[in-house]
């Protein structure tokens, strides 16, 4: 099975009690229906092996076996046997950062949060590396779990990964402290399977966190963790939690390519690819058309240990979604995972030349709330106004003189698509510009090989007076403004320079 990327080596460690040096091997055996631990232990033993650790709800049983022991598979009681495989977390923690939660504004958190920022009843799942409950942003509002990567009662997180993870979806909000998650309101639930110094959790320490999840009130599971190979053990955990009415929602992993990444990839599961700001998927974002949607990121604010952290990642995107499907649950309590789901995927908007949309919760919210309705069209595009010159220094204007009376002055820049980067090389534009109340006269508006130009005509006797005004540029449905001041010289009237 191959080692997901961009993780830490983890080391093996031999089991006390099996013959020999020979290294032990982790494996997941799934037993028939009926069969019992004794049942699972007799086979253990056929194989110089012993039961480590069991699902009894998936009938799935951890065996260490020496070195590569296959004999389990001969047995009519086995339904299957796998190695215990490892997911990878799906994102890393980076430098501190203190800033606005550009990825709110982007989601319209602000309009959904009009009717309730989260029921703390619907419960919120992180299965992760541990929460840091006693966080200002997060203390009073988690339930404390197992950790099943370290085998103890206490979910606290020393790496930082799942505390990020939490503080995106559902941060305190209106404590006057720090950031809001996007479901401020949901309560958290931490669950604990990355082991201490590790960047890593197993398929079978996963599979048991969903299962306690499901079975202890979890409303959504939240899974920042992929890993490149399909795994039984998996697929019946996350199959168990959905049958629950349990929402799960899963990263779609950092390798910036297509391939399928699991838990993500099942069909129970939210896949959900990371985006930017400019409304692009993120260069290192997974991509492609099992993906189910997109959310913001890159650089967004979260929880880190005693203070605030700027992330980036599938890890954390993946929470954002998570924190919406609280939001749609503490508003709507009564529907399942399916319409909660179809609300997020239909609830969205387009990216640049992807088959991935981007979550808006503002209209997931409506769709949740009248799914028969016809879909929303798709807002216009923006349009970004760059290299923006007024003379003086325009290189559109001949010299480098500022605005003088009786001449004329220019205003111009560069105009590209914020979906795409391309420039736009033609459309329409408004030119605007006035010297206290008096609006002045345009002598020329052009938009055309990529540039919006806009040239007036100063009048005399505006000496020294400032000079304010707009540049327009519009394309099909797209629009941007910019605006501009500067002030008229003293200096003598003569002949204005064509632009």
């Amino acid at each position: 099975m191959p080692a997901p990327r961009l993780l830490l080596a983890f080391c093996a460690l031999a089991l006390a009690g099996l013959p020999g040096p020979a290294r032990a091997t982790e494996l997941v055996v799934s037993l028939a229906p009926g069969a019992t631990r004794g049942d699972a232990t007799q086979l253990a033993a056929t194989a110089g092996g012993r039961v480590v650790d069991a699902i009894p709800e998936l009938g799935a049983y951890l065996v260490a076996v020496p070195g590569r022991a296959v004999a389990l598979r001969g047995s009519a009681l086995v339904r299957s046997v796998e190695r215990n495989g490892r997911l990878g977390l799906a994102g890393v923690v980076d430098d501190p950062f203190l800033a606005l939660q550009w990825s709110l504004g982007q989601i319209g958190a602000a309009e959904a949060w009009a009717g309730g920022t989260g029921d703390p009843t619907v419960v919120i799942a992180v299965i992760d590396t541990g929460i840091d409950y006693v966080h200002p942003d997060l203390a009073g509002k988690v339930i404390l779990g197992p950790d099943f990567a370290n085998g103890d009662v206490d979910p606290i997180d020393p790496h930082g990964h799942g505390t990020a993870v939490a503080g995106i979806a559902a941060a305190r909000a209106g404590n006057g402290l720090g950031i809001a998650g996007v479901c401020p309101g949901c309560t958290l639930m931490a669950i604990k399977v990355v082991r201490d110094g590790s960047t890593e959790a197993t398929k079978f320490d996963t599979a048991q966190g969903i299962v306690w999840a499901a079975d202890h009130g979890a409303d959504v599971i939240n899974l920042s963790l992929s890993g490149p190979t399909d795994s039984p053990l998996q697929r019946e955990a996350v199959a168990y939690a959905a049958a629950r009415g349990v929402v799960l929602v899963a990263a779609a992993g950092n390798d910036g390519d297509a391939k399928l990444q699991y838990p993500a990839a099942y069909e129970e599961v939210v896949a959900v690819a990371a985006s930017t700001d400019r409304d692009r998927l993120a260069p290192f974002s997974t991509r492609g058309g099992w993906i189910d949607l997109a959310a913001p990121g890159t650089k967004l604010l979260a929880t880190a240990a005693g203070a605030y952290a700027r992330v980036s990642g599938t890890s954390f995107s993946a929470p954002v979604v998570g924190g919406a499907a609280g939001l749609l649950l503490s508003r709507l309590p009564a529907l399942g995972p399916d319409a909660i789901r179809a609300a997020l995927v239909t609830g969205t908007r387009p990216l640049a030349d992807e088959e991935v949309r981007r979550l808006d919760l503002a209209y997931a919210l409506r769709r949740a709330l009248d799914p028969g309705a016809p879909l929303e069209p798709d807002p216009p595009l923006t349009l970004t106004i760059a290299r923006f010159a007024i003379s003086p220094g325009s290189w559109f204007v001949a010299g480098f003189d500022p605005p003088e009376p009786g001449r004329v002055f220019a205003a111009a820049a560069r105009v590209v698509r914020d979906d795409t980067g391309e420039i736009v090389e033609s459309g329409r534009i408004s030119c605007r510009a006035r010297i206290g109340a008096r609006h002045l006269r345009v002598v020329r508006a052009a938009f055309a090989r990529g540039v919006a130009l806009c040239t007036w005509r100063v009048p005399a006797g505006a000496a020294g007076k400032r000079v304010s005004g707009t540049v327009e540029p519009s394309f099909r449905e797209a629009r941007a403004v910019r605006a501009f001041t500067t002030r008229v010289a003293r200096g003598s009237q003569g002949a204005a320079p064509r632009p």
